[in-house]
């Protein structure tokens, strides 16, 4: 119990961010994910964070919630900054293959691995494209790694590191 006492402290850092409701449903989502000990659906986060929040109030808070994710990461990113005395970014640009054309953000992209004499493969793939920043922090103790936030990246997006630019700055 005593680091969900010290998560208060650090969670009220982000309370100028969000409205009343919103900064519930925030510590609820916060402390679910801390406490859940099996998968990380919406469910269990909910479950595990013991709070009056309902399934679909973390739903709606996670899709259609009146806040920033460039204000949150970019706090988030100047709270850690102070315990880490030598730091990097980690910016990693990815894609994941996905099957059926009617999914949410498919698009084309180049199969890097394609050998021209391999029948089974294709020289494109349907699937989307994440781009993800953490922080690492390199320590007396060892080395920490913060994943800081993870992006679905739309069709025909420009450079991927751009979506990160002012959560950065």
């Amino acid at each position: 119990m005593e680091t969900l006492a010290l998560l208060d402290g650090v969670l009220y850092r982000f309370r100028d961010l969000f409205g009343s409701q919103n900064f519930h449903l925030f510590c609820a989502y916060i402390y679910g994910t801390i406490l859940c000990n099996t998968r990380h659906t919406v469910t269990e986060i909910c479950q595990g964070s013991n709070s009056q929040a309902h399934y679909w109030s973390l739903i709606k808070f996670l899709s259609r919630g009146q806040w920033s994710w460039e204000q949150v990461c970019s706090r988030l990113i100047w709270t850690i900054l102070p315990y880490l005395p030598n730091w990097i970014y980690i910016y990693d640009h990815t894609h994941t293959v996905k099957t059926g054309k009617k999914q949410f953000g498919l698009h084309f992209f180049r199969n890097h691995r394609y050998r021209k004499r391999n029948t089974n493969q294709s020289k494109f793939h349907w699937g989307h494209e994440f781009a993800a920043l953490g922080i690492l922090g390199l320590t007396e103790q060892g080395n920490f790694l913060f994943p800081v936030w993870a992006k679905l990246l739309r069709v025909g997006a420009g450079h991927a590191l751009s979506a990160f630019e002012s959560a950065i700055r």
